[in-house]
């Protein structure tokens, strides 16, 4: 028996959702926000587990408190959120989850993440993780002026399969569409197969080729773009 297509609402994300939005972004690219954001605490004879878990709490507090104050890349005036209907007497549940931004915003976004890092780590701290954050950015594209960009893209994984994403992506099409933007750009890992076949089977290309930092860091993944013309 064919399973029924789920009722979703789209909408911006707010505030309030700052914790389930959170969860959704951290698993979006989980290495690439563990790199700069969650590194530990020096702690004498620590064990691999423990690292690990501190790497996920430290990564997911920072994630949570930038979305929450609304400043850079992470905050949620850049998110839209899929929320699937309950049931009669049920809340709403968060499914899923991207940013949209434009290569006009682009040097707001940083100087607001810069500050928003700084807020939370400390001016200490602050400079070796912002230049962590950079090496990752060479692994992100940088779009255009009038180019959106589609970044944290993700799905809960006990609702994967069932046309989430690509509603989710549809929506986001629609809004560039409704701003009037020439062209949506992203990048997915290039061992996500799922991805490319959803991005692919709306209309996007491959562009250029797969961005790397591997001789520095190989904890990072390898990234390919994927650029799609917008049709007024």
């Amino acid at each position: 028996m064919k399973q029924a297509a789920p009722k979703l609402v789209f909408s911006k994300a707010s505030p309030r959702d700052y914790r389930a939005c959170a969860d959704l972004i951290y698993i979006s690219g989980k290495e690439m926000f563990e790199y700069p954001f969650g590194v530990p605490a020096r702690r004498k004879r620590a064990t691999a587990q423990w690292q690990e878990n501190a790497r996920e709490a430290n990564t997911l507090a920072y994630i949570r408190y930038a979305f929450a104050q609304g400043g850079g890349f992470l905050s949620y005036h850049l998110h839209s959120v899929a929320r699937l209907v309950g049931q009669e007497g049920e809340a709403d549940k968060i499914v899923g989850i991207a940013a949209f931004y434009t290569g006009r915003q682009l040097w707001r976004l940083s100087l607001s993440e810069i500050l928003s890092i700084a807020r939370f780590f400390g001016v200490i701290r602050a400079p070796g993780i912002a230049k962590r954050a950079l090496q990752v950015g060479e692994i992100v594209s940088s779009p255009q002026v009038n180019e959106g960009y589609i970044a944290n893209f993700a799905v809960a994984p006990a609702f994967r399969r069932m046309g989430i994403g690509r509603a989710l992506t549809v929506f986001l099409l629609e809004q560039a569409r409704k701003q009037e933007r020439d062209s949506l750009l992203l990048d997915v890992v290039t061992n996500n197969k799922a991805a490319f076949s959803l991005y692919e089977g709306l209309g996007f290309t491959r562009w250029g080729k797969a961005k790397s930092c591997a001789e520095r860091n190989a904890s990072l993944p390898s990234t390919q773009a994927l650029h799609l013309l917008i049709q007024q």
